[in-house]
């Protein structure tokens, strides 16, 4: 009984541990830089709002999407921003609502 206890706690314990690394850690080349103002999957009128608030001056959605990746096997809403006269792409990821990728392009 003891045994199937410490079986027990150690899956627990590595599930937790994956789960902190998971939290905080994302795919090469990817910035998490907001969480979600919930948990679960977000539809694409909370993904834009998630998307315009990285922006202190306010932005203009240019171009909005929903993709497939097939590399990770997501959903990810892609926005085009124009903020302060500079393009931005920024992704979210339609499970979480987190921000998987914001990125500045082009010249002012």
């Amino acid at each position: 009984m003891q045994s199937i206890a410490k079986t027990v706690f150690g899956v627990l314990a590595l599930s937790l541990c994956l789960t902190l690394v998971l939290a905080v850690t994302a795919p090469a080349g990817e910035a998490v830089l907001d969480a979600p103002p919930k948990s679960g999957p977000v539809d694409f009128e909370t993904a834009s709002e998630i998307a315009l608030k990285l922006f202190e001056n306010g932005g203009q959605i240019t171009e909005m999407d929903m993709d497939f990746d097939l590399e990770n096997g997501k959903i990810e809403y892609a926005f085009n921003i124009e903020s302060d006269g500079f393009p931005f792409q920024v992704k979210i990821d339609a499970a979480t609502g987190r921000v998987i990728k914001f990125e500045r392009g082009g010249q002012k």
